[in-house]
């Protein structure tokens, strides 16, 4: 399988002898090598934000106190998003003709659905230097066992960032609604998985 994958991709006058994890670490050298993947690369691709959003939400966070050395940094963005911002499916739809959706929805409509929340989100921890990336799914009250249907109207959206040592975290910044019907969150009560 793949030992006899890598020994053939070898290069002619390399030794038909090498153990399993030698070719292994041939392999990550090759594909490392052929990407180009850096922790450097890494970094610029998930903290890659322009130049105007970034000033608005480096002043925004500068507002707020969001640091990123501050270990409760998330739960005080999370928390900001549900004092100041609504959820809702009948927002003004407007917001997404705006010439930078984001920096529209913080500052001006301030309603949103949960793109909104997690696309402004992911900008603002990017902003103040935590790697974070969108992520689309679903959202269902699922019962061990039990088939559940999954709709169109439980897409969501949410964020995750990343935390050395730790890898990818989940995080939801989008608040309760009531009227949504969908009083239960994706993740723990902290929204910080």
């Amino acid at each position: 399988g793949f030992y006899s994958y890598l020994l053939h991709a070898l290069p002619e006058n390399a030794a038909r002898n090498t153990s399993p994890l030698d070719c292994s670490i041939l392999f990550y050298h090759i594909l490392l090598k052929n990407t180009r993947f850096s922790l450097c690369n890494f970094y610029k691709n998930y903290l890659s934000v322009d130049d105007v959003t970034k000033t608005y939400m480096l002043n925004l966070a500068e507002s707020k106190g969001f640091n990123k050395d501050n270990p409760d940094v998330a739960k005080e963005i999370i928390t900001y998003f549900s004092a100041e911002m609504q959820l809702s499916a009948s927002y003004d739809t407007a917001l997404d003709s705006s010439e930078n959706v984001a920096i529209a929805f913080l500052e001006t409509y301030k309603i949103g659905k949960a793109n909104h929340f997690a696309s402004a989100a992911t900008l603002l921890f990017r902003s103040i230097g935590i790697p974070a990336r969108y992520v689309t799914g679903f959202r269902s009250s699922i019962t061990a066992g039990v088939a559940t249907e999954v709709k169109s109207t439980d897409a969501h959206a949410w964020l995750e960032i990343y935390a050395d040592g730790f890898g990818w975290k989940r995080v939801d910044v989008t608040p309760m609604n009531r009227m949504l019907q969908n009083p239960y969150r994706v993740y723990s009560d902290s929204n910080i998985e």
